[in-house]
């Protein structure tokens, strides 16, 4: 079965709003119309910060009605499960743990790589970076050497841990 969709868009977008606008209005068609063409478990937003005690809100599709979320900070070299995530329609609500169960030791303020798990069709392949440095804008196109540079986005420095 092939669906075709077309869409009026306004002039007034940039050329990057109207490819934004298509994967989002793509992706949105997928998730209604896909069926099951996606077993696994598929994440298509996720907040960009978060701390550690902090709730987040994973919207995606085919979670299932148990899934398990899976966390590796960047500082560890294991992931664990993180325990309670409860399932609201196309959403996967936890709170981010304080403590790391492996190893009894607290978690550090740094970048987490978060994914899911369907236990009826397995792991995700869509993984997530929470606290990711995200470049958004640049102060010139191109840099000569020794000239100056600023560069304006979202956690470009966490600290030391």
């Amino acid at each position: 079965m092939q669906l075709n969709f077309s869409f009026r868009i306004p002039r007034r977008l940039s050329g990057i709003g109207v490819a934004r606008m298509r994967s989002f209005f793509s992706a949105t068609l997928l998730v209604i119309f896909g069926g099951t063409a996606l077993a696994e478990p598929f994440i298509f937003n996720a907040p960009h910060t978060a701390r550690p005690g902090d709730w987040m809100s994973l919207t995606g599709h085919a979670f299932g009605p148990n899934p398990m979320v899976f966390m590796k900070p960047a500082t560890e070299a294991n992931s664990f499960q993180i325990q309670g995530p409860k399932t609201v329609d196309v959403a996967v609500n936890f709170q981010l743990p304080k403590i790391n169960p492996l190893t009894q030791q607290p978690i550090p303020f740094t970048q987490y790589e978060i994914w899911t798990m369907n236990p009826g069709f397995g792991f995700s392949h869509s993984h997530v970076f929470i606290n990711a440095p995200r470049a958004m804008h640049f102060d010139f196109p191109q840099v000569a050497s020794s000239s100056p540079l600023r560069i304006f986005g979202r956690n470009l420095y966490l600290g030391a841990g």
